[in-house]
């Protein structure tokens, strides 16, 4: 496949347009921490036990491992997680659904 190449006045007016755009851009503003009086609640419904328990174990730490790498965000206390284990049953779920909330 034959490549076209472009000229290289061309590639250098690209790259300082890129880079001038990139410049103009407006910074993000900083974020307001949240209120300390907020307290953030997290469920977790999956399969910690039967056939599926260990992907759902799995998926547990990761949620946990998000919510630690995020904590800054949450303010002066972490969030709460409730852990609830469906045991991929449907009817586990909808009771753990309610539990959730």
């Amino acid at each position: 496949m034959p490549s076209v190449a472009l000229p290289a006045r061309s590639a250098v007016g690209f790259l300082v347009v890129l880079a001038a755009a990139l410049a103009a851009r407006p910074a993000d503003p900083p974020a307001a921490p949240p209120s300390p009086t907020v307290t953030w609640k997290a469920a977790f419904i999956g399969p910690l036990s039967g056939p599926l328990a260990a992907s759902g174990k799995e998926s547990l730490e990761g949620v946990k491992l998000a919510l630690s790498l995020h904590a800054s965000q949450f303010g002066a206390k972490p969030p709460e997680l409730l852990e609830l284990d469906d045991g991929d049953d449907v009817k586990k779920a909808d009771t753990a659904i309610v539990k959730a909330q």
